[in-house]
């Protein structure tokens, strides 16, 4: 899964091409299945967590912003992928 080799480059310290890597699959799955489905919203979280880790902080809470918000109306406000970006937003 390309989502997890961008983990392992994040953990590796190749941010930028770790955040490059995120920056496709958000686009390749927004493209696949439309802007709320739970995939996409799971690849902006991981890209605002990238974002984050780099201190590129207004974008990062941005993104956390609309995983919160679209996971709320795809998953409920009580899901844990939910709660994961509330917790996610409120740290930035």
């Amino acid at each position: 899964c390309q989502q997890a080799l961008a983990f392992v480059l994040q953990a590796q310290g190749s941010y930028a091409e770790s955040e490059q890597l995120l920056r496709k699959l958000l686009r390749m799955s927004e493209s696949k299945f439309g802007m709320g489905h739970a995939d996409v919203l799971s690849h902006v979280h991981s890209l605002a967590e990238a974002l984050a880790a780099r201190s590129a902080t207004p974008e990062a809470e941005s993104l956390f912003r609309r995983a919160l918000e679209g996971r709320g109306v795809a998953l409920g406000p009580d899901h844990p992928d939910t709660l994961a970006s509330a917790r996610a937003l409120a740290a930035t």
